[in-house]
């Protein structure tokens, strides 16, 4: 299966985004050293485009490099099992970012885990757990802007620290990594090289 990512934003945040890079977790390939457990994805600068004024951009939620622990996996139905949303390394106490511009709309406990949501103007919801909010409801964030930090509490990622991103337009859960401006063909390279 080869990864796609949607084309969306503006060329700047385009050539940004792809000159850093985003490694995926997993088992190494054979032949490789145990020390390798990831590859990193690189993406080539797209040929500049002019975006629509209103489409907002999306950046991850967490500094870069970015480290995919575990990957958006849509479920065959709506009440079944999945994972809606994308996991991304993080270290205890780091600066959760907001995504893309927008309202801070809910920032609080749910089933005993702190999450930031934060509401896009294209009608898209980021939900980022476990974060411990630092910006107040109703305030307007841009992207990049500290949003919280990563709470120190053992989540499904364990034993590593992970940022949660999950994005839902209505109830419609996307995989939030399409958001992302990277444009050309994903290339998978092993860490080493």
């Amino acid at each position: 299966m080869t990864p796609t990512f949607a084309a969306v934003g503006a060329a700047a945040a385009a050539l940004a985004l792809a000159a850093s890079t985003v490694t995926c977790g997993g088992p190494p390939p054979t032949g490789l050293s145990a020390g390798v457990d990831r590859a990193t994805v690189t993406a080539r600068p797209a040929v500049a485009a002019t975006a629509h004024p209103m489409t907002p951009t999306y950046a991850p939620p967490v500094d870069v490099p970015v480290t995919v622990v575990r990957a958006f996996e849509p479920p065959p139905a709506p009440w079944a099992a999945g994972h809606r949303g994308v996991d991304l390394a993080a270290s205890d106490g780091a600066p959760v970012l907001a995504p893309g511009d927008g309202i801070v709309t809910f920032a609080g406990p749910v089933a005993g885990r702190p999450v930031v949501v934060v509401s896009h103007p294209d009608g898209l919801r980021s939900s980022l757990e476990p974060v411990v909010g630092s910006v107040p409801v109703g305030t307007s964030v841009t992207r990049g802007q500290v949003v919280g930090t990563l709470a120190d509490v053992v989540t499904h990622c364990a034993p590593r620290q992970c940022v949660h991103w999950g994005v839902r337009d209505g109830e419609t859960y996307l995989d939030p990594m399409s958001l992302l401006p990277i444009h050309g063909p994903v290339v998978l390279l092993p860490l080493d090289e």
